[in-house]
């Protein structure tokens, strides 16, 4: 039998193919040390269960507008206001009723209301001619009217002539020479003749710088007997004048009127008839007459 010839036997070590010694090593630049991980996550997820997902965030809750709820409260009362007020004036507005050939017919054996009589015409107002007068019917005296004095009209004349002469401005008395003064200027303006005047102070003011309150007059004058009256009121409103701007008390107060056919005549003149003719509070007819 033919053997096949025998191997060599195996070295107990093989010779290494390369020899590892350092000069035939090249060496590349590189980090030094290259960062390593604890295993391999491919291999890992061979038959591995799926990791769990992470849970969704939360939305995020969205902030309360107090200025959109503000103003959608504001609109809900306007349109709650605007139907109140519409529902009220549909509820108060009386309607005319219908004419007859528009009513609906009321239904057989149904009871009918009875008809609304129509608002009587208000009265047209009276005409111009017609209408009362409240101020006429106020002034009008209860009792009979007492005739007018027919020389009514002709003493107003002269007492508008008299007061048209008056002087303007107001007065103050300081002593007995300065009313002396102040009359004749007054009379004079009034086209007096003979005028002569004559004042006494029987009382003065008290506190401060004394003045004269009250005095006693006297004045004298010339006319005829035709300008008697004329006379007598144009030294009464000069002399009422002067009191009551003044605030003179009058307890005498005389006129002396001469030129006259019987001689001298005297007439007593009330103080306050004097300043009551000056303020228009009588007239010049009711004054000499004593009415």
């Amino acid at each position: 039998m033919r053997r096949l010839p025998e191997r060599p036997a195996r070295a107990a070590e093989a010779a290494p193919v390369f020899d590892e010694a350092e000069d035939n090593v090249i060496a590349f630049p590189g980090p030094s040390a290259r960062a390593r991980t604890a295993g391999s996550a491919a291999l890992a997820l061979r038959g591995a269960p799926a990791p769990a997902a992470a849970p969704a965030p939360a939305p995020e809750r969205a902030a309360l507008r107090w200025g959109r709820v503000a103003l959608i409260g504001a609109l809900g009362a306007l349109a709650a206001a605007g139907a109140n007020w519409s529902v009220r004036s549909t509820a108060m507005t009386s309607f005319p009723p219908l004419p007859p050939e528009l009513a609906v017919p009321a239904p057989p054996g149904a009871a009918t209301a009875p008809p609304v009589p129509a608002p009587p015409a208000p009265a047209p107002p009276p005409s111009p001619a017609t209408a009362p007068d409240p101020d006429a019917r106020a002034a009008a005296p209860a009792g009979p009217v007492a005739p007018v004095d027919p020389r009514l009209g002709e003493y107003a004349a002269v007492e508008a002539e008299l007061r048209a002469l008056l002087p303007s401005g107001e007065v103050r008395v300081e002593s007995e020479d300065g009313l002396e003064d102040m009359l004749l200027v007054g009379l004079s303006r009034m086209k007096l003749r003979g005028v002569k005047v004559k004042a006494k102070v029987v009382g003065q003011t008290e506190g401060g710088t004394p003045r004269p309150a009250a005095v006693e007059l006297r004045v004298t004058v010339r006319t005829d007997a035709a300008e008697l009256d004329r006379t007598l009121g144009a030294v009464a409103l000069v002399v009422g004048r002067v009191a009551q701007q003044s605030e003179l008390a009058l307890p005498r107060f005389e006129v002396l009127i001469e030129g006259l056919p019987e001689g001298r005549l005297r007439r007593d003149i009330n103080g306050q008839q004097a300043r009551e003719l000056y303020l228009g509070r009588t007239d010049l007819l009711r004054f000499l007459t004593g009415g």
